[in-house]
């Protein structure tokens, strides 16, 4: 049995490149989604997150004896009220491109937090809670 000391390295990396060549060769060879896609994990952390208020937490496993990638674990933490979570990236996109268009189509909101619309209401107060 391999002893997890001396199979793999562990380390949170902030500024994980999703666009190098080891990711793209990482996600090439797994079943991974599209929520997984090099462009999808770079626009998310590069553009998408800081805008929503959320903070990158790239967990990142390489083999220890050549360094390549054996898995990436996209995470992000996100601050809901007095509440702080730490998210998969992929399951809280929704939550970032909410926050993303509260803030870019109602700047005056004190909070983005965007509720669900019933349909036929498209107001802003509908979409921004005070």
């Amino acid at each position: 049995m391999n002893r997890p000391s001396s199979t793999f390295n562990i380390a949170i990396e902030q500024g994980f490149d999703f666009l190098s060549p080891d990711y793209a060769e990482l996600f090439d060879n797994s079943a991974a989604t599209a929520f997984q896609h090099p462009l999808w994990l770079d626009t998310l952390y590069t553009r998408l997150a800081s805008h929503a208020g959320a903070t990158p937490l790239v967990v990142v496993v390489r083999h220890r004896a050549t360094g390549a990638l054996a898995m990436v674990l996209p995470l992000l933490r996100i601050r809901r009220g007095p509440i702080r979570t730490v998210e998969f990236a992929t399951s809280a996109s929704p939550t970032i491109w909410r926050r993303c268009a509260a803030r870019r189509y109602f700047p005056s909101c004190s909070r983005t937090r965007v509720r669900a619309q019933k349909s036929g209401t498209s107001s802003a107060r509908s979409i921004c809670s005070e």
